[in-house]
């Protein structure tokens, strides 16, 4: 994965695109883009957040899932460090990230869903990404309606369908309809649905059914 970065001014929010054709190769290729954000680290919920956190059923013993929220929070602090994301993939984070995106807490939700995008900004590791089975909980966490996971979901999931050879295991693992669902909820998210298409339809060969 090679490509020129570079910024231009639109709209779209201080959003980086990458591009993924290589120069001097076939031009039958399509030059499509990616949006990548700034590694961000975690921030603390609004207070509205926090009151929905609060009225939310606790399904898990209180002081259990306190400790799960500081170690979602540790993983995605973690993540949010280039130097340190391939080794935290190397020590399993990716399946701990799986178990933690179950739990029925925004908090941890939203830490999980940050960390999966710091991780995602490594073209070097969106492979082990999608392997390790992310993509279904993503798309999961991507339905909560908290904005912010929407798009931190939406903008791991678009880098990586920028992956080249593994778009075919994101289509299998129900990318498609989830994007078309995503580009009715808002003018942004509706952008990144469209560019991870984009990327999905940037392959070589034709789907086969």
């Amino acid at each position: 994965y090679q490509g020129d970065l570079f910024g231009a001014f639109d709209n779209s929010g201080g959003m980086l695109y990458r591009s993924r054709i290589h120069y001097g190769t076939s031009p039958s290729k399509k030059f499509v883009m990616a949006p990548t954000l700034r590694s961000h680290k975690s921030s603390p919920t609004s207070d509205s957040e926090r009151r929905r956190d609060q009225n939310a059923p606790v399904w898990r013993n209180p002081h259990t899932v306190e400790r799960k929220r500081r170690f979602a929070v540790s993983l995605s602090t973690l993540a949010a460090k280039p130097e340190k994301r391939r080794s935290i993939i190397k020590e399993g984070a990716i399946a701990v990230l799986l178990k933690l995106s179950a739990m029925r807490d925004r908090q941890t939700m939203a830490s999980c869903s940050q960390a999966f995008y710091n991780l995602a900004l490594e073209p070097e590791l969106r492979k082990d990404i999608i392997r390790a089975g992310a993509v279904p909980t993503l798309i999961a966490l991507m339905m909560s309606p908290l904005r912010k996971i929407k798009i931190d979901c939406a903008l791991t999931l678009c880098n990586l369908a920028a992956c080249p050879g593994m778009e075919a295991h994101l289509v299998q693992d129900g990318l498609v309809p989830a994007l078309v669902s995503l580009s009715s909820v808002t003018v942004q998210l509706m952008h990144i649905a469209i560019m991870a298409l984009l990327n999905l339809s940037c392959v070589d060969k034709p789907y086969q059914k």
